[in-house]
């Protein structure tokens, strides 16, 4: 009765018919060998190195190469030792060494990192830590287009400040939409500890907001406890769009908290309990959701990594998972009004993924939470992605199908779907409704072709996607359409990845635009992760 009600069978479906790839993955893909799996033999370091190099090399042929070096602050020693998951006089075991190359990597300051083992005695080796900087530091006036409306921008943002790895962006942004003002500063080992700690300020035009993040994050395979808490507050206004233009605007106030604890365990397979609470307050207009949300939830995670290129930027080492991850929650709602119903809660979430190098990879993931109410789902929040990528020599063929669903929303809300998320050639939020479908097709090409020492890519794309009101009926023979070329430009040792230029023709209005923005337009792969709370959505 309750999934006719909720008109969820293909959804249903598609979890049920997931279990048995995803129970078959979970036994017989092969995993990162556990530390204590590895041979009792297993050497002991002696010492470690680190080689903390500059962005340039003094023989590289660039001519800025020394000022660019002289300008630029490296990265401490310090600053690379922490995040070291290996001591001296410790065993080595590989496990621990790849993981440590990839929280390296993962910081974003690096363009290379390698740890290379020098045996000394059969039972005795060094570890060297080699690692190349990136650039750090944005000062910058900007410009973007996206969707029609054009941005303009001033500010300074260090991503590895004083060569501590800390962050901090300070920005100004101008638009025919909005004035938006930020300041944010991110610690990912606040006091050198694993506590990650980040803290924001807004002040736009149509919203002023304050965060505060902190957290324990899972850093390595070893870990068997951390937790996040969470803080935001919003006052402004929430601007409703349809078809791309501002119908109306609504008082919007945002207050929330959430405190989540985990608990892991295990060897081959990682699993998680989780123990959380939130309060949160939204209201825009006269409508009004507040949750007192306590729940628990348990997780599972296997996954083995490999390294590979040129999927996202340019000449810079990605770590991409294969494995699966599985997450039930569940949690009760106890309204502050009475007598209403107190309101169960209900999450599950799946990813399952295939990868190898150089061979054909798929991402498969679904997500489905709802609270309910006297049998009846509220706040229903639906999506299913799958992505596909195959290497062909330089090119690169990817492809991604998204489905998104919100159903009974206590709130005024809805998706959105134009050049900003997925669908070029149309305006920022050209596609407004309840359920929305997108599917991307990309063919990225890499070059030899060098701009000083940027490198030069192409892309040809073709975008599909609509979105349809709660009550419409699903037609894809709505569907709108954009197809184009765009040019890439990046290196590794630039922080911002990749620089793109997209023209694009929409083939529902018979027009072109132009989109220019940093990174890839949408990522080839998923990350394989516990979600690190509740993750509600529906927010303004």
């Amino acid at each position: 009765m309750l999934l006719t009600n909720l008109k969820l069978w293909p959804s249903f479906a598609i979890l049920v018919l997931a279990s048995p790839a995803i129970c078959a993955a979970t036994l017989q893909s092969h995993e990162q060998t556990p530390d204590h799996l590895e041979p009792n033999q297993a050497p002991v370091i002696r010492k470690i190195d680190v080689i903390a190099a500059d962005l340039f090399d003094p023989d590289d042929e660039f001519v800025f190469a020394d000022l660019i070096n002289a300008l630029h602050i490296r990265t401490r020693r310090g600053t690379i030792q922490q995040e070291f998951l290996f001591k001296s006089s410790e065993q080595r075991h590989q496990s621990v060494v790849d993981e440590t190359e990839r929280n390296l990597r993962a910081l974003g300051l690096f363009s290379e990192v390698a740890i290379r083992t020098a045996p000394i005695a059969p039972d005795t080796v060094d570890l060297v830590v080699m690692t190349r900087d990136k650039w750090s530091t944005n000062l910058n006036t900007t410009y973007k287009r996206e969707g029609g409306i054009q941005y303009f921008g001033a500010g300074v943002t260090e991503r590895n400040l004083l060569g501590f790895g800390k962050s901090l962006d300070i920005s100004y942004n101008h638009s025919t939409e909005r004035l938006a003002r930020q300041i944010q500063w991110h610690d990912n080992r606040f006091f050198g500890s694993r506590l990650a700690m980040t803290l924001k300020i807004q002040r736009n035009t149509d919203k002023r907001s304050f965060s505060m993040a902190v957290a324990r994050p899972f850093f390595a395979w070893q870990s068997n406890w951390g937790f996040g808490f969470f803080h935001e507050k919003t006052d402004g206004t929430y601007r409703e769009y349809r078809d791309g233009q501002r119908i109306a605007e609504h008082p919007l106030k945002n207050r929330a908290a959430q405190l989540i604890l985990n608990h892991y365990w295990g060897e081959r397979v990682k699993r998680r309990l989780m123990l959380g609470a939130i309060h949160q307050m939204e209201r825009v207009d006269t409508r009004t959701r507040k949750l007192n949300l306590a729940g628990a939830g348990l997780g599972l995670l296997k996954r083995r990594y490999f390294k590979t290129k040129n999927l996202d930027a340019f000449d810079l080492t990605e770590d991409v998972a294969a494995g699966v991850v599985g997450e039930v929650v569940g949690g009760m709602n106890f309204p502050e009004e009475r007598p209403k119903l107190n309101q169960p809660f209900f999450s599950c979430r799946g990813v399952w993924a295939k990868a190898d190098s150089g061979k054909t990879s798929l991402f498969l993931s679904t997500h489905l939470q709802t609270f309910f109410e006297a049998s009846r789902p509220q706040d229903m929040l639906l999506e299913h992605e799958l992505k596909i990528y195959q290497p062909l020599s330089e090119h690169l063929l990817v492809a991604r199908v998204l489905w998104r669903q919100i159903k009974n929303s206590s709130l005024l809300q809805s998706l959105s779907l134009g050049d900003e998320n997925g669908l070029r050639g149309f305006g920022l939020r050209g596609r407004t409704g309840a359920k929305l479908l997108l599917a991307n097709f990309e063919s990225r090409l890499r070059t030899d072709i060098r701009f000083w020492f940027l490198r030069l890519g192409f892309t040809a794309f073709v975008d599909l996607g609509e979105a349809w009101d709660e009550h419409e009926a699903v037609n894809l023979a709505e569907l709108k359409s954009s197809l184009g070329m765009g040019l890439r430009l990046g290196n590794a040792k630039y922080a911002a990845g990749i620089n793109r230029i997209d023209f694009a023709y929409n083939t529902h209005d018979g027009t072109w635009q132009i989109s220019i923005g940093t990174g890839s337009y949408f990522s080839a792969y998923k990350i394989l992760g516990f979600l690190e709370g509740f993750h509600l959505g529906g927010r303004p």
